[in-house]
This record gives C-alpha cells, structure tokens and sequence, in this order.
C-alpha cells in the first residue's frame, strides 16, 4: 500500500490524493504493456498507436484524483 507511512510523512489530502493517482496510472500503463505484449505479431505495425492510449489512462486517473479531493 503506498500510503501506509502517509501520516509519518505529514501527506495532506491533496498529496495523498495524487500519490493514488501515481500509483493508478502506473498501473494502467503496465496493464496496458501487457496487453499489447500477447497482442499478435500481425498487431506489430501499431503498437504505437495503441500508446496513445497513455493520455486516456492519465485523464481517468486524474479525474478520479481530483474527486477524492471533491469529496472530502
């Protein structure tokens, strides 16, 4: 859990807030890499149009950051 020593470290709301966020949109990005990994070869030509899938991951992690802080 990556917000164990949250207090010890003196997070705020915010802080702790984005540090979820950190740790969603790593994970997006290595669940995305493992999907494109078992892909077919004949997928090959556009993995990288597929990594343009990074930009969604990061808008839904943020969004969800930022409704943590709302609801507060």
């Amino acid at each position: 859990m990556p917000l164990r020593r949250a207090d010890d470290l003196g997070l705020d709301a915010r802080e702790r807030s984005f540090t979820r966020y950190e740790v969603e949109f790593s994970l997006g990005i290595i669940v995305l890499t493992a999907v494109l990994i078992v892909l077919p070869p004949v997928i090959a030509p556009f993995v990288g149009a597929f990594f343009s899938l990074i930009g969604v991951i990061g808008f839904i992690s943020d969004s969800r950051a930022e409704g943590r802080l709302k609801d507060d």
